[in-house]
């Protein structure tokens, strides 16, 4: 007792209890005195292991304490930019100033019908499976105020966001119709599937139109956007743009080769759009490949765009 031990006894067994440690109980002293020597061994290895341990762990939180350290210098806040309602379908703003939308997927074909199309707008689609509902936004029905600019790079859109991209066609045809004839509902005792519709009456056709796309970077908003559509209508509002055609590179290469040749042109630009840079270093590729078709793409040419071009006096009079 003197030396904080004594005899307990646990359902019917005696043991030795030692400073909160017990060990079987055993009168020879010889034998008691092993048992006591071994445990005491066993929690001096236990003391090392966690010494060790420890030690591990120090030098484990000083390296992260220097990683976060060095992050905490390297990062800057990203602020959530918030988009336009449009952002999330296919879309571009056409030379004639007209917004056009289309579908990505059978959802938001769906969408674009049932909840964004009114009676002043145009509805186009191709004569390809798997192609999209496009809608161009605030027409004059008075077909000689059509923006006929417009119209015809709404049809360009339309056949080269279809499956014609991904099968590597170089030309298909499309059609518009007023948005009286696009019928929500299927014919008594007949199915139509999920972003499908009716489509009644005259339709209006663009013949043979090109399968190509412009991607390029503009501002919205007074923010930084990626716009993909026509080229005619990229080139304008762009700062600079890359002409695409099916074919060549999947999406995920096609996208880090679109990030290497803006960076690539817009390196020595005006002061206007210096923190550029910054946003194309920032923007993810997963972003760009949803901007671009379905499918293989490849770039012909990199061009400055008409915004750029302004800012740098380049466009004549």
């Amino acid at each position: 007792e003197k030396n904080s031990s004594k005899i307990v006894t646990i359902e019917g067994r005696k043991f030795l209890e030692v400073v909160d440690e017990s060990i079987p109980f055993d009168p020879r002293l010889p034998r008691i005195s092993s048992l006591l020597f071994d445990r005491a061994k066993e929690l001096e290895r236990g003391c090392e292991s966690i010494k060790n341990a420890k030690s591990r762990l120090v030098e484990q939180m000083k390296d992260l304490r220097r990683k976060a350290d060095l992050l905490q210098k390297k990062a800057a806040v990203k602020l959530q930019v918030e988009k336009e309602w449009f952002e999330r379908y296919r879309w571009f703003v056409g030379s004639d100033g007209h917004l056009c939308i289309g579908g990505r997927d059978a959802s938001s074909n769906s969408a674009i019908i049932r909840k964004h199309l009114t009676d002043q707008d145009l509805v186009f689609h191709a004569e390809v499976h798997g192609s999209p509902f496009f809608v161009v936004k605030n027409v004059p029905s008075n077909g000689a105020e059509q923006p006929k600019t417009s119209l015809s790079e709404a049809a360009q859109a339309t056949v080269s966001f279809s499956r014609a991209w991904k099968d590597g066609l170089s030309v298909a045809d499309a059609y518009w119709v007023l948005p009286n004839q696009v019928k929500k509902g299927a014919p008594t005792g007949q199915f139509l599937p999920k972003g499908s519709f009716v489509i009644q009456g005259k339709r209006n056709y663009v013949k043979g139109v090109e399968i190509r796309l412009a991607l390029g970077i503009i501002i919205l908003e007074k923010k930084y956007a990626l716009m993909c559509g026509p080229q005619e209508a990229v080139k304008k509002k762009s700062i600079a743009y890359c002409v695409l055609l099916p074919g060549g590179n999947d999406p995920t290469n096609m996208a880090k080769k679109f990030k290497q040749e803006m960076v690539r042109v817009c390196t020595d630009i005006s002061e206007e759009f210096k923190d550029l840079l910054e946003y194309l270093k920032a923007i993810s590729i997963d972003e760009i490949v949803k901007t671009i078709p379905h499918g293989q793409s490849k770039i012909l040419i990199t061009k400055k765009g008409d915004l750029l071009a302004r800012s740098l006096g380049e466009l004549q009079s």
